[in-house]
Order: C-alpha cells, then sequence, then structure tokens
C-alpha cells in the first residue's frame, strides 16, 4: 500500500487579543503546527504517519483555568415590579389591619403532604395587627402564596407596635412564635395556639423586637429582648444592667446574641456592652447605647458592632474598643443594614433618618445620602439584597411615604412602592414568600397622614426576574446564619460574617455573594487533510467552561467552513454538560469530500444558539489559521 506523507496543519484557538501562539515542528510533517499553551498534543512515534494513524489522534478531557471575574452581569433582576397580593381586611376583627412592624416568613403548615413543616412548603407570614379606635390586637398568619387567612390570635395585651421572632424552641422540628406584649412575651405554637406567656420587665416600652439564639449550645434555644434573656419555656435566665440596643427615651431594641470573639460562648450585644446568658457583664465601654448590627470590618475574623446612638455612628471591635466614629450631616438613627453595597467586597453601612438615608463606607466615611421622610420616628429599619446579581447590593427602605430600593453604589433610586407608616424601627422584608426560587418584598401599612394604606401587600419583579431569596426571614435581627431554612436554630451558630459578611441581608438558599456564571469557550485542537479530496476531511474541537458555574445541561458545537463563496457548516455535536475548570477531550468532526474541497478557513462555534447565558459572550468561536483545501486535487 502507497503510503503518503501526512500535510499536517494543528490550528490554534485565538482566544483573544494578545494571547501567546507557539510554533512547534510536528514529528514527520513537511510545515509547521501553531500550538496553544497548554493544549494537550497528542504523541506521535512515527515520522512517518499513516491515514489510519492521522485519523486515529485522541486528546483526553483536561483542566483549564477559571476566571475568578467570570460573575453575573448586571441584568438579570429589572427595578419593576408589581403587586403579588394585598390583605388589608380580615375576617376575624376586620377593623384590626394597621400593621407597624417587619413582617416574619416562616413556613406553618404542610402545604405539600410529606408530614412535616419546613422549608419545602410553601412560606407563610405573621403579623401583629392593631386598630387606633378599640383594643383589639391580633397576631395574623396568612398564606404566603396568596395571602389566604390561617389562623388568628387576639390579645389586648399584646403591644400593638411590638414584634414576632419565629424559631423552633421545643425541639418538635416546628416553628413557635414569640411576640412582645406589654407585660413581656407571648408564645405562640405554629396553629396559633398559646403555648405559654411571661415577664420580661426589661425592655423597651414599645416595638420591642425579640430574637431567638441557642446561646450556651445545649439544644434549648433562648429568647432575647433588649437586655432581657429568657429559656424556651420563659424563665428568666438573666438580665443585663446597662443598654438594650435602642436610642435613649425613644421606641425599638436590636439587641440579638452572637459570638463576637469566637470564643465558643455567645454574647448578647447591646450598644455599650455584651452579656453572658446570665446577663452579667462581659464587657462595657461607657459609650452612649444605641441600635447594633454586626461584621468583620477589620479582618481579623471577628465580629465587630456597628452602633447608631444618638450623637452618631461609631464602629466598636469585640472587646468594645472604638475603631472609628463618624457624625452624620443630618440626625439619623435607624438599626443599621450591613452589605457590601459598592461591590469591593467589604462591609458598607446604611442607616437611615428623619431626613436622609445615609451609606457609610468600611472605614465610616459618608458614600452618599438620599431623601427620606421620617419625620415621625426619625429611626426606621432597612435591609439590603442585591436584586440585579451584580455584586453590589441594593437597600431596601420604607419611610412614611414609600418604599424605596436604593442603588449601592450610588444611592439612586431604582424602585419606589407605595407606603404609609407612621414608622417606628420597622423595615419592609425580603423573602421568597411563595417558595418559586425568586425574590419578594413584603411591605406593611398602617394609615398616616393623608394616604389610606392599611395591611400587607407582597411585590415581585413584574417578569419575576429577581433571583433567590431565603424562604424564612425570622426575626428583626436576621442575618444569614441565625436560623436554619426550616426554621429550626442552629446549635452552635456559624459567624455571619464569614461570608458573606453583612447584616439584615438577603441571600438565597443557594445563590453566592455573587452569581456564577459559565464562560463556555471554543478551540480547533486539529484537523487532518490530507484527504481533502477523495476520503474528506477529519477535524478535532474543544469546548472549556472557564467559568465559574457548571453547566448541566446540552451544549450545541458547529463546525463551519470559509470559501471563497461564503460560509458553510460543516458539522454539530452535542456536550452532555460541562463542569467549571474542565475542557472536553476533541471532538471528532469529519467533513464529506465535497464540503472539504475548497475550504479556505474553518471555525467552530460553542452554543451559537445563546442558550446559556455566560460572562463572556465574545469568546465562543474559535477559528484556524491558513487555508485548509484551498483547490480540489491539491
Amino acid at each position: 500500500m502507497h503510503l503518503r506523507r501526512r500535510r499536517c496543519r494543528r490550528f490554534a484557538h485565538l482566544a483573544s487579543a494578545g494571547s501567546w501562539l507557539l510554533l512547534a515542528l510536528a514529528p514527520g510533517c513537511s510545515d509547521y503546527r501553531l500550538h496553544a499553551p497548554g493544549a494537550p498534543v497528542p504523541a506521535t512515534s512515527d515520522s512517518d504517519r499513516s491515514d489510519a494513524a492521522c485519523f486515529d489522534a485522541d486528546w483526553p478531557p483536561s483542566a483549564v483555568d477559571v476566571d475568578d471575574d467570570c460573575h453575573a452581569p448586571a441584568t438579570r433582576g429589572a427595578f419593576q415590579a408589581t403587586a403579588k397580593w394585598s390583605r388589608s381586611r380580615w375576617t376575624a376583627y376586620p377593623g384590626s389591619n394597621h400593621v407597624m412592624m417587619s413582617p416574619v416568613v416562616v413556613s406553618l403548615t404542610d402545604d405539600n403532604g410529606d408530614g412535616a413543616v419546613n422549608d419545602a412548603d410553601v412560606p407563610d407570614i405573621v403579623v401583629v395587627t392593631y386598630q387606633s379606635t378599640s383594643d383589639a390586637i391580633v397576631v395574623r398568619a396568612v398564606s404566603g402564596a396568596d395571602g389566604a387567612e390561617l389562623w388568628d390570635y387576639a390579645d389586648d395585651q399584646l403591644d400593638p407596635l411590638g414584634f414576632v421572632a419565629a424559631g423552633d424552641l421545643d425541639g418538635d422540628s416546628v416553628v413557635e412564635l414569640v411576640v412582645t406584649s406589654q407585660l413581656g412575651v407571648v408564645v405562640l405554637e405554629n396553629d396559633g395556639q398559646l403555648a405559654w406567656d411571661a415577664d420580661a420587665p426589661r425592655k423597651p416600652a414599645t416595638s420591642a423586637t425579640p430574637a431567638i439564639s441557642d446561646m450556651d449550645g445545649d439544644g434549648s434555644p433562648e429568647i432575647i429582648i433588649g437586655r432581657t434573656i429568657l429559656d424556651a419555656n420563659g424563665g428568666l435566665r438573666g438580665e443585663g444592667d446597662l443598654g438594650m440596643a435602642n436610642i435613649a427615651g425613644n421606641a425599638g431594641s436590636s439587641s440579638l446574641a452572637v459570638d463576637l470573639d469566637g470564643d465558643g460562648h455567645q454574647e448578647v450585644v447591646v450598644g455599650d456592652a455584651t452579656y453572658s446568658v446570665y446577663g452579667t457583664t462581659l464587657w462595657s465601654n461607657g459609650e452612649e447605647d444605641g441600635h447594633v448590627g454586626v461584621a468583620d470590618f477589620d479582618g481579623d475574623g471577628q465580629g465587630d458592632v456597628v452602633v447608631v446612638a444618638q450623637d452618631g455612628v461609631r464602629l466598636q471591635d469585640a472587646d468594645g474598643d472604638v475603631l472609628w466614629r463618624t457624625t452624620l450631616p443630618t440626625p439619623g438613627t435607624g438599626p443599621p443594614v450591613i452589605a457590601d453595597l459598592d461591590g469591593d467586597g467589604l462591609p458598607e453601612i446604611g442607616i437611615a433618618g428623619a431626613e436622609s438615608y445615609f451609606a457609610l463606607d468600611t472605614d465610616g466615611a459618608l458614600l452618599w445620602t438620599a431623601p427620606a421622610q421620617d419625620l415621625s420616628s426619625g429611626q426606621t429599619g432597612s435591609v439590603a439584597f442585591d436584586f440585579d446579581e451584580d455584586g453590589a447590593a441594593e437597600i431596601v427602605y420604607g419611610d412614611e411615604t414609600a418604599v424605596r430600593i436604593f442603588g449601592g453604589v450610588d444611592g439612586a433610586v431604582r424602585l419606589e412602592l407605595p407606603h404609609s407608616s407612621g414608622t417606628q424601627v420597622e423595615y419592609a422584608t425580603v423573602a421568597d414568600v411563595d417558595n418559586d426560587g425568586h425574590a419578594d418584598i413584603v411591605v406593611a401599612n398602617n394609615s398616616y397622614g393623608d394616604t389610606e394604606l392599611d395591611g400587607l401587600v407582597v411585590y415581585e419583579e413584574a417578569d419575576n426576574l429577581w433571583p433567590a431569596a431565603p424562604v424564612t426571614w425570622n426575626e428583626y435581627a436576621y442575618h444569614r446564619t441565625n436560623v436554619n431554612a426550616d426554621g429550626t436554630i442552629p446549635r452552635v451558630e456559624e459567624p455571619s460574617w464569614e461570608r458573606p459578611n453583612d447584616f439584615r441581608t438577603a441571600h438565597g438558599p443557594s445563590q453566592p455573594v455573587l452569581a456564577a456564571m459559565p464562560d463556555l469557550v471554543a478551540r480547533v485542537l486539529d484537523t487532518c487533510d490530507d484527504r481533502c479530496v477523495g476520503d474528506g476531511l477529519r477535524a478535532w474541537v474543544q469546548v472549556e467552561n472557564r467559568g465559574k458555574l457548571d453547566v448541566t445541561g446540552d451544549i450545541g458545537v458547529t463546525l463551519w467552513g470559509e470559501t471563497a463563496e461564503g460560509t458553510v457548516q460543516l458539522g454539530q455535536a452535542t456536550v452532555a454538560g460541562l463542569a467549571s475548570g474542565e475542557a472536553t477531550g476533541g471532538i471528532t468532526m469529519d467533513v464529506p469530500a465535497e464540503d472539504a474541497a475548497g475550504l479556505l478557513g474553518m471555525f467552530v462555534e460553542v452554543d451559537g444558539d445563546d442558550a446559556w447565558p455566560e460572562c463572556d459572550e465574545a469568546n465562543n468561536t474559535g477559528r484556524s489559521i491558513g487555508p485548509v483545501c484551498p483547490e480540489s486535487g491539491q
């Protein structure tokens, strides 16, 4: 059999401008080949290869470098909203329809019939309603899916402006609800039945915000209200004798329990001190009390405390030492929200005031201000969420007249929703209230001034484009690790400042801090073109995923040829998914002789139908270099 020397052409993928290409002489070839750095090269042992050897070339799957900057662009979550449902009247006590608290989102019922009440069910919403003309104060539970009424619990001793915390207190894997009363707390079962009530004398006179945490890790959570610590049955464990995380002479509190210093024991955090589970003062710094939030600002792995007090804002480390102080341009005493507002990977702070909303940088410097109208309290709360998944969170803030979404980078108003409230320290809650994988905003209203809005309104993005949000938002001091998705309380709580480093910021069950994306890249590995005339041509192509997210479905790959008359399709293949940082082996594309003749060049294209959103859509084509089969018979 007559053996012809192979006309050897290996073509490098031109990935981007400035890419280096290596020129190497292939064994047994009369010309050079171009080879991209790191690309696998099939072994050759004979200086003169046969057609069979040429066509038996093999490339195994390999690893490729991942682009750490491959995140979602700011295009997914549009800032348009529509009301999913609203409820301003109830069957029982219909006149009791004012709400001035942050709605709690948690599963109360077994909606899917699996015998358990957990995060697989449709979440529910719990609020306290009141009316100005009577003593009808009611705890109400409604379905997050459509606002359908579940149950009501009326008690004239409840705090009409009080808050609710939800968590499994008794170990039965179903949440209980802690509701503040004028005497202390009332605890309800998930079906609205009374479990117990208890006095908690050292708390704010109104708008107290309970928190739930297993401070000593014994599997039985504690209830924290200001500086009072109760056990899971209402017994008094301890009382602090200094601050209660509120503004002197004003309503509301924001205390919580976390392990600031990583010693394995949780502390109750207030503005001027921390307390043990027994109420013992662990440290006090003689500073003014105030609303608090916790994150790691100095990178030492311990929690730092943002304190918003009457005289300004300060940052304290885990021992109470003041790291910096800031005086706001106009009064602002709202409980802080902490999030990465500008996409730099560091925590920033949002604070509401009577006339302005303020954003502070990691070092306390003023980033921006935005107009607000909150003369009624001047200390409303706020939360954060990255609606467009660009790595910079937005602020959700409600004053007397509107709920606004401020851009974290510049404070520009991205969205404005109707709102009416006399305000205390409440905020609109961001959560996935119907478990559809997309965030919703839950807005509570109470008729104030000339605006006639009451009850609850749930908003969703007009095309349901907002990303995932938590299905459980269980308390005013919510942070990513204080509660499990099913409403149980962690026995040992992970520091919420490890990753992500924020406070009162929503993250979905599987949503990373920055939404990762795939990046599919195509390249021509090699061609075996000594049979351009007669038997045809064989090409090997490869697909890489240089992004940070796996592709789990089919990926289309197409080989194209360039001729004097234009572009023709030469072949197609399908790749069944590709993990981040992986490249396929050589994908064989055989081109018949009639299509191979006259080819001036070839290129391979991956995901030509844009089925997979990528962080870089411009590198889906890999091109060969030079003529392939320029003339029939050559």
